[in-house]
């Protein structure tokens, strides 16, 4: 049971299987059209729209309002005003110097907290300083596992009783093995076995009709291959046949058949067919059960099955610890967000910069600037 709840631990805090599943998922991105951010974003692109600024130009192009009870010359002044560029630039003149911008305005206030919530360093802060302080837990069963299979893959470990033992070793002569193996190489010895004779062989002379002298004659008779076929030799012209059927060759004969591997296999080839196995016996079962459980293809079966339900308790400690883990470490998740606006293309359009950009272009529009001026164009009346 400890195997299998680190195994399931192991695929449930898998980077691999992690990645496979956000790999399968991760073009299918459902996002509801009246979000907040989305539904604000397309106000903004709205407010920054030069088209969307043209079409209300254009709807509003040939509708004149005139102000009949203004005066020509006042009318005329206004439009000097409006046409000069000292007066333009007076404003600009006297805040040359100053460069005093308003912080505390709305915009700038929504800028400045945009800014925050989109920068890179205060989104990773939290995680850079909870980094530290992380720990696993020592006694979780995958750590056990791979701890215990540590030691006994330690090749240091496997080597240290002998290589505290190797400088002590103390070799017993007098050890029973160690004085037959002496004696035995003294027997085998050929200068131990000629060293008599090569004493006494200046010494002795050789009589031929001694008892030791006729022995050796004779054995070496028996044993001369020349001797042995004499007597087969000399009875062979006269047709002399075996009998086959004596005692001694029938024995050989059927000791040569016993022992005989074509023989052996002679009955196994004949009745190989007719082997009859039952499939419910023990031992067949056995077998099965032992294939099922070592065999590959099954538990990979079992396993593509089984593999898109993952059943486990989510509010166990070390599987909490082991998602939050991966969740911090993981590289996926940390740009999740980034991927997912990736192609939205959205602008800070309310930055401290842009809105400072903005207002600086309203202001040195020269079309704004004229607007009012083209607008009350066409409606002048003079007074005769």
């Amino acid at each position: 049971p400890i195997l299998i709840r680190a195994k399931k631990a192991y695929w449930n805090a898998s980077d691999l299987r992690y990645k496979e599943t956000f790999e399968k998922t991760k073009g299918k991105y459902h996002t509801v059209k009246d979000a907040l951010d989305i539904v604000y974003h397309r106000k903004v692109t709205d407010d920054i729209s030069k088209v969307k600024y043209k079409e209300n130009y254009m709807s509003q192009l040939g509708i004149w309002l005139s102000i009949p009870d203004r005066p020509d010359h006042f009318h005329h002044r206004a439009v000097t005003d409006a046409v000069s560029d000292v007066k333009y630039k007076e404003d600009l003149t006297w805040l040359k110097g100053i460069g005093c911008y308003a912080y505390d305005t709305p915009d700038f206030t929504l800028a400045e907290k945009n800014k925050t919530l989109y920068s890179k360093y205060k989104y990773k802060e939290v995680f850079e300083r909870t980094k530290s302080d992380f720990k696993y837990v020592a006694d979780c069963p995958i750590n056990k596992h791979f701890k215990y299979a540590t030691q006994l893959m330690n090749e240091k470990k496997y080597r240290a009783d002998y290589e505290q033992r190797k400088d002590k070793y103390h070799l017993v002569v007098d050890e029973p093995r160690h004085l037959l193996a002496k004696i035995a190489g003294d027997q085998i010895s050929q200068i131990k076995y000629r060293k008599d004779y090569e004493k006494s062989k200046d010494k002795f002379t050789s009589i031929v009709d001694t008892p030791e002298h006729l022995r050796t004659t004779k054995v070496n008779k028996q044993i001369s291959d020349i001797l042995y076929k004499l007597e087969y030799n000399k009875a062979k012209p006269r047709g002399y046949t075996t009998i086959h059927d004596t005692p001694m060759l029938l024995h050989v004969r059927k000791v040569k058949d016993e022992v005989s591997d074509l023989k052996y296999k002679e009955v196994y080839q004949r009745n190989k067919s007719n082997c009859t196995i039952v499939p419910d016996s023990v031992h067949i079962k056995a077998a099965k059960d032992a294939y099922k459980v070592n065999t590959n293809l099954d538990y990979k079966k079992q396993y593509e099955a089984n593999k898109a339900y993952w059943r486990w308790t989510p509010d166990r400690p070390d599987f909490i610890q082991a998602a939050k883990s991966s969740l911090q470490q993981s590289d996926v998740e940390y740009k999740l967000d980034r991927e997912f606006l990736k192609g939205c293309k959205l602008s800070v359009t309310d930055d401290k910069d842009m809105v400072l950009a903005l207002r600086n272009s309203l202001i040195e529009s020269d079309l704004k600037y004229k607007e009012k001026h083209v607008k009350e164009r066409g409606t002048c009346h003079a007074v005769p």
